[in-house]
């Protein structure tokens, strides 16, 4: 730019040497430094009074130092702040505070309310405006201060615009929309990054909205099953305090959430693990099996059959579960086995056999003591006579 004098760049053929052109402007090697001319070349000619001055030499191509905010409007914070944004100066605070945010953003719109520049007014409070705006136009603004906040790798600015919001609804469903598009990995980055206390606030935040089920609950709800947020020790604590209403909303608006262990809901209450079992937020696994037995039906078989249907329990859940869970425990009673016995009576396959020799198999081994009564009337109900001749014929067969 110096090889040129002022006059001869704000003539239309000095403005095309610095202008890009539209054919080039997706090409990658073009720089930064090149689109910020461009922007500021428009800008200047867009103001005829700064383009006479430009021109006449009368202030230096630096020009946003003499662009001055009325001092008697706003604070010297606000000022200061605007100063910052119309000279694109980064602020490295998260947390930059601004009481009187209308004023603020009609200042900045009056000097250069340009995308590029909106990308430095890096206020929490800035984002919360916008975010609590209905109007799409605005969603460009919320896009580029996320944008910051992710070059920062600062995601608890995005938590202190959410403190901000004065219209909660609105403002997280604008959030939730524009992070899914521009901050795809938020969630998993900020409970990584923030320390417990400011994850329980994010925590309370995010389940707020999503009990709400608003407008971008369901893509909320996603997102925080794919980042597996669910898992998180202090999102868990959160979810646990919810009320009653706000708990079961969440867990009969959305997809299931299968919990690979749900024993940390008993630990807290058990109609909430009920609640978390009746509406399938569990993996059927070996686990969550004994948890459900033991919280359930204190261990007793014949009381589990008796709940199944209430806790909605599959039988080949119950079936895959319940001979490993004896094998390996060595307790089952005479109730347990008899009513074993009698939960899989129905099933007529060649399965079945196989069933009746696991329950010999954990008769043999329990460590619970049997009456002679209770023995014979177990050995009948399991046909004592064709049990023994299947355990002869596979073992004439091996």
């Amino acid at each position: 730019m110096s090889e040129l004098s002022i006059k001869d760049v704000m003539s239309k053929e000095g403005f095309a040497k610095f202008r890009v052109k539209e054919d080039d402007k997706d090409n990658s090697s073009k720089d930064e430094l090149l689109e910020k001319v461009n922007e500021g070349m428009e800008f200047i000619t867009k103001n005829k009074i700064l383009d006479y001055l430009l021109q006449q030499g009368l202030i230096d191509f630096d020009y946003t130092d003499y662009i001055s905010p009325d001092p008697y409007d706003l604070t010297s914070i606000e000022e200061n702040f605007v100063r910052i944004v119309i000279n694109r100066k980064n602020i490295d605070s998260a947390d930059y505070r601004l009481a009187r945010i209308e004023k603020v953003i009609h200042e900045i719109n009056g000097l250069d309310p340009s995308l590029s520049t909106y990308k430095y007014a890096y206020s929490p409070d800035i984002l919360a405006y916008f975010a609590n705006k209905e109007a799409k136009k605005y969603t460009l603004y919320i896009n580029v201060l996320i944008q910051s906040a992710k070059d920062k790798k600062q995601p608890e600015f995005i938590l202190n615009s959410i403190e901000s919001l004065s219209d909660f609804n609105l403002g997280m469903s604008n959030l939730i929309r524009c992070i899914s598009k521009v901050w795809i990995n938020y969630y998993a980055v900020a409970f990584e990054k923030l320390n417990s206390e400011r994850k329980n606030e994010l925590s309370r935040f995010l389940l707020s909205y999503l009990s709400k089920n608003g407008d971008h609950s369901e893509d909320l709800f996603n997102a925080l099953k794919k980042q597996k947020i669910f898992e998180d020790e202090k999102f868990e604590k959160e979810f646990l305090v919810l009320g009653e209403d706000k708990f079961t909303n969440i867990l009969t608006l959305y997809d299931t959430y299968p919990y690979l262990d749900i024993g940390f809901v008993s630990l807290y209450s058990l109609e909430k693990l009920k609640q978390v079992v009746i509406y399938k937020w569990y993996e059927e696994n070996m686990d969550n099996f004994k948890t459900i037995f033991d919280k359930f039906a204190n261990n007793k078989f014949k009381v589990l059959i008796e709940n199944k249907d209430g806790l909605k329990l599959s039988d080949d859940f119950i079936k895959e579960s319940i001979f490993n869970y004896y094998e390996d425990k060595n307790t089952a009673t005479f109730d347990d086995l008899m009513s074993l016995e009698k939960f899989i009576a129905t099933d007529n396959s060649d399965k079945n056999v196989n069933n009746h020799l696991r329950i010999l198999k954990i008769y043999l081994e329990t460590t619970i003591e049997f009456t002679d009564s209770e023995k014979k009337q177990l050995l009948e109900k399991l046909g004592l006579a064709k049990l023994i001749k299947e355990i002869n014929l596979k073992t004439s067969i091996y």
